[in-house]
């Protein structure tokens, strides 16, 4: 099973649509343990080539802090779950956390001030 994360200075972004790169963990289902990390530079933010370019990494399950709706919409016509309102950690530390059943989770969240926009929703549609 393998996992994305939104990645900047080597935690997990809250602000995913800003991520310059994402880290994909692989995980032994089984074994609840972490087997390998791959970061790779983030493509132009586009909701579907976005999408597709964690698809094609291979992700099934993203987590992340915050992200609008038009991206959960975009992974999920890729088959692909999310998990929001993770904390800022090392990427392999949330996906340690998540599978041992301890990550917390406090809604979803980016740290993007009082402003609404597509990249960061907090039930309202963005400008």
């Amino acid at each position: 099973m393998r996992f994305a994360i939104p990645v900047q200075d080597g935690r997990l972004n809250p602000h995913f649509g800003r991520s310059p790169s994402f880290a994909f963990i692989d995980v032994d289902p089984e074994k609840k343990q972490v087997i390998g990390q791959q970061i790779l530079p983030a493509p132009e933010h586009d909701h579907g080539i976005l999408a597709r370019f964690i698809k094609e990494n291979g992700a099934a399950v993203v987590i992340a802090g915050g992200m609008g709706a038009g991206m959960q919409q975009s992974l999920a016509q890729e088959g692909i779950s999310v998990i929001l309102g993770a904390p800022s950690l090392e990427p392999v530390e949330v996906v340690s956390q998540y599978l041992n059943g301890t990550l917390v989770t406090a809604g979803e969240t980016c740290g993007c001030g009082s402003h609404h926009h597509d990249h960061c929703h907090h039930g309202e549609r963005g400008h």
